[in-house]
């Protein structure tokens, strides 16, 4: 059970750090750290997917716990990458969202039963953290490293957002 209760964690935070995430939030979460409407708004996003993606009542104390921790993180995301390492932190950022993913299903496995109410195997669930994985946060992760290799794209292009649209689909036909 412990490997469902991450997978599906993990695809709650690509939910919640990725696709429910407005560009606009992150760019606020950057410019007021702890003091942004947007970084509270993102939490209670964390939250609400966190506990909805387990279809459990009993997770609600580790999806607030994921969210408080989240909440931590992202704070201090916005303070370090303002000051230092504004190309290396969203990885870090990352690792870090991964390992509080799996310390809080390991803490809530050790007091709670989880029993996923789907039957699914590992490996679907697995393959639907591939997909959305595919898509925005792809999408992201290219976009730093391109910064870390100082490769730039063209500010204009001639459909919006066109080359996002075209790799997502590249991504979910390979």
């Amino acid at each position: 059970m412990t490997e469902i209760l991450i997978l599906i964690l993990l695809i709650a935070h690509l939910l919640a750090d990725f696709m429910f995430q407005p560009d606009s939030w992150c760019k606020s979460k950057k410019e007021k750290p702890f003091g942004s409407i947007d970084l509270y708004k993102h939490i209670l996003v964390v939250f609400i997917v966190s506990w909805g993606v387990t279809f459990s009542v009993d997770f609600w104390w580790a999806a607030g716990l994921l969210a408080v921790i989240h909440w931590l993180i992202d704070g201090l995301k916005g303070i370090i990458e303002r000051k230092w390492l504004e190309k290396y932190i969203f990885f870090w950022d990352q690792l870090v969202h991964i390992i509080v993913i799996v310390g809080v299903s390991v803490l809530y496995l050790r007091y709670n039963n989880f029993l996923f109410p789907f039957d699914v195997s590992i490996k679907t669930i697995a393959i639907i953290a591939a997909y959305l994985f595919c898509m925005k946060p792809a999408n992201v992760l290219i976009k730093y490293i391109f910064s870390i290799y100082e490769i730039s794209l063209p500010e204009k292009e001639d459909l919006p957002n066109a080359g996002k649209l075209i790799g997502d689909a590249e991504r979910m036909v390979a």
